[in-house]
């Protein structure tokens, strides 16, 4: 997002909530009183307050079924590297600690909550996938995947922290 719509959703997001202590505020106070004016005032901000969340939602238009998908992140600046490099299993072993790689192959079963065993041709290795990471994919262990994530090395064992994955055709 650039740094103008931060600026406006923060000013946004302080007004909301002025206004919701303010309303609170006016409730209590028209409630002790009885004053009926106030309470409808009150009842009319507390509405209005609960429906900005639909205000701001997207309200249509038209999709293009062929466009391409936006970017998932666009980087701001500094130091890019080529990450976009498949590597195999057993290219990956022979990697330093913390590298970004991608891979393409099958994840096998899943050995854990977030933990599968992934297969190319060159061999095995573990990954963990976050929940969030699957972005509603379904995979079984017939369908090809690129999976892209931060190599995790220890003495004897390779691990992938997989940040992004793709359902291969």
């Amino acid at each position: 997002m650039s740094l103008a719509k931060n600026c406006v959703y923060f000013c946004l997001k302080i007004l909301l909530r002025t206004l919701c202590f303010t309303t609170v505020t006016t409730l209590t106070a028209s409630w002790t009183r009885g004053d009926k004016m106030k309470k409808y005032a009150a009842l009319l901000a507390v509405t209005m307050l609960a429906s900005a969340p639909v205000f701001a939602a997207q309200q249509g238009g038209f999709v293009d079924p062929n466009a391409p998908a936006p970017a998932a992140h666009q980087q701001q600046g500094g130091f890019k590297t080529d990450q976009s490099s498949v590597v195999t299993v057993k290219q990956a072993e022979e990697m330093k600690d913390d590298s970004w790689i991608t891979v393409r192959g099958q994840l096998e079963k899943q050995i854990g909550d977030e933990d599968y065993v992934f297969r190319d041709q060159t061999g095995t290795m573990k990954v963990e996938i976050d929940h969030k990471r699957w972005n509603g994919l379904t995979v079984s262990p017939k369908d090809h995947v690129e999976l892209t994530g931060e190599l995790d090395k220890d003495f004897n064992s390779i691990e992938l922290d997989v940040k992004q994955v793709k359902k291969l055709p």
